[in-house]
């Protein structure tokens, strides 16, 4: 049985006016010789996402919540399972309240992570406003991002609360 070898070729034709860019693509030497495919870009489809104070603005945002989850990722495994040991009868009180203290830091950590969420949701709301254009896909990426940080860690925080109690 012979294994199609892929073959990735692009071919790119750029007038002097820039008016057409060209890029056509085969994935084997069959569909090369059958059809070619071609993507029409514009000068018109590069360009920026965003404009350079918005996509600061968003980017400070993002950041804020990669922060959070770096924070987060780095102390929930053993904040997690203190809190299970905690909860335990054979914990003893001094044990007890470092799990404690261990989960009100991942709550300050919701904490950031809620004004990151909100603080990006009225930047939205801005942006849409402001009748800037900018690139939904992209925009709802970093919204998406931000969300996701939230809902983990907003969760985690949930469940942690409800073994913390048993203490």
């Amino acid at each position: 049985m012979r294994i199609p070898q892929l073959i990735l070729k692009v071919l790119i034709s750029l007038s002097l006016s820039m008016t057409l860019t060209s890029i056509a693509v085969a994935e084997t030497e069959k569909e090369k010789q059958e059809h070619q495919k071609f993507i029409e870009l514009l000068p018109k489809d590069f360009r920026p996402a965003f404009t350079r104070e918005t996509v600061i603005k968003l980017n400070a945002i993002v950041r804020r919540s990669y922060d959070v989850i770096n924070q987060y990722d780095s102390v929930i495994a053993k904040t997690y399972s203190d809190a299970m040991q905690a909860s335990g009868k054979e914990a003893t009180v001094q044990f007890k309240s470092e799990a404690k203290k261990q989960v009100s830091e991942i709550a300050q950590l919701e904490q950031r992570s809620d004004a990151a969420l909100s603080d990006m949701m009225d930047a939205v709301k801005v942006l849409k406003k402001s009748g800037e254009e900018y690139n939904e896909a992209v925009l709802a990426g970093m919204v998406n991002f931000v969300k996701d940080v939230n809902e983990e860690i907003t969760k985690k925080n949930t469940e942690l609360n409800t073994l913390i109690k048993k203490v």
